[in-house]
């Protein structure tokens, strides 16, 4: 029984730390300079100062649109300044 609690600890721990964090601000409404990410929210963006957890596919794909002015997308902590 113990193995099991520790192995479950362990899991909530490393599936914790593996949660990117991005910069939200700019013209973006955040509780805080900083956010983590959920769901299918895996990339960092910062899009004509829009700051925000974003999803990469959609990202890249913005950065295809010629009206896009300035378009950021990455995959590390706080990488989105």
């Amino acid at each position: 029984m113990k193995t099991v609690i520790v192995a479950l600890l362990v899991l909530v721990v490393v599936s914790q730390s593996e949660a990117l964090r991005c910069y939200c601000g700019g013209l973006t409404r955040c509780s805080s300079s900083t956010q983590t990410c959920s769901g299918n929210a895996n990339a960092c963006a910062n899009v004509n100062r829009f700051q925000s957890c974003y999803n990469y596919d959609d990202c890249m794909r913005l950065k295809q649109l010629p009206q896009a002015v300035y378009v950021n997308c990455c995959m590390t902590d706080l990488c989105n300044r």
